[in-house]
């Protein structure tokens, strides 16, 4: 189940959003077994109560802040189960609420279902009430007031949730022990693979030795190939490193599998002490599937 919950938490604020439809939907339906209260909603409470329970909603996601800290733990399902939660406590509050409204303008639950409908739904915001009379609600919570009022609450509830997902990525950008290929996936889902690749591959300029015949001495990243730059040694030989090895030694890298899989290229270029190429080796998705 954990590893399930690591591919959820790390994905795009979109998928996310998909993933929460199952239990939104289910919670809506929930609200069919629950006994309906004489509970009556004019236009005004209606729109209140809608940007409360979506700023609540919002507020619901706070943990999800810390996602790094809790993948390393591995507690990544309690932070699924959060979400599942929350989009399932979302469902059923605004079918509740729905047919609350439903009944002040129809006199029947039929009409909750516009709720749910995109522009249909503003038909069930609109429409007047049949009685005037009815429970009686504080006054910044009915009227024109409380219909600014749920507006404000539900751009609060939009800005909560766009701080939660900046912290979330924060929170794995920063961390020190977070794995190498979740960091990659989550990078890849989140900003797309150029970026990710070019999050990753920063290279400071410092020439690195890898062996003591080959020198790193540059890397560049055009697209979604990374292409890395070797200087051999005064013989131009390469000791100890063969097309196989480098392919099989970036298909046993997680991190590098994962971008792979993901669709980036990389591209190996050896060059002897005068700058002739003196061989370069390609990888591919292709070449780990093998």
């Amino acid at each position: 189940m954990e590893e399930l919950a690591v591919k959820v938490v790390i994905s795009g604020p979109y998928n996310l959003v998909s993933y929460g439809l199952l239990p939104f939907v289910a919670g809506a339906l929930a609200a069919i077994f629950v006994p309906k209260s004489e509970l009556r909603l004019a236009r005004g409470t209606y729109v209140f109560a809608i940007g409360l329970a979506g700023l609540v909603h919002a507020l619901c996601f706070f943990s999800w802040a810390h996602t790094a800290e809790a993948i390393v733990a591995g507690r990544a399902w309690m932070l699924m189960l959060d979400a599942a939660s929350a989009w399932f406590a979302l469902g059923l509050v605004l079918a509740l609420l729905a047919v609350a409204r439903s009944y002040d303008a129809y006199g029947h639950a039929q009409g909750a279902v516009l709720a749910f409908i995109p522009i249909a739904n503003l038909w069930l915001i609109f429409s007047r009430s049949r009685d005037k009379s009815g429970a009686v609600f504080p006054w910044f919570a009915k009227g024109f007031v409380g219909v600014v009022l749920g507006l404000v609450l539900a751009t609060s509830g939009n800005a909560v949730t766009k701080q939660i997902l900046e912290d979330r990525v924060s929170s794995i950008l920063d961390s020190k022990t977070f794995p190498g290929e979740t960091y990659a996936q989550f990078l890849v889902n989140n900003w797309g693979l150029r970026d990710a690749l070019d999050n990753i591959f920063n290279f400071d300029g410092k020439p690195f030795d890898v062996d003591f015949t080959t020198t790193l001495v540059d890397m560049d990243v055009e697209g979604t190939t990374v292409s890395f730059f070797y200087r051999l040694g005064a013989l131009g030989t390469m000791f100890g490193v063969s097309e196989s090895s480098i392919k099989a030694n970036a298909c046993d890298t997680p991190l590098v599998l994962t971008l792979l899989r993901a669709g980036a290229t990389f591209k190996h270029v050896f060059k002897d002490k005068n700058g002739r190429d003196v061989s370069v080796v390609t990888v591919r998705r292709g070449d780990c599937e093998s």
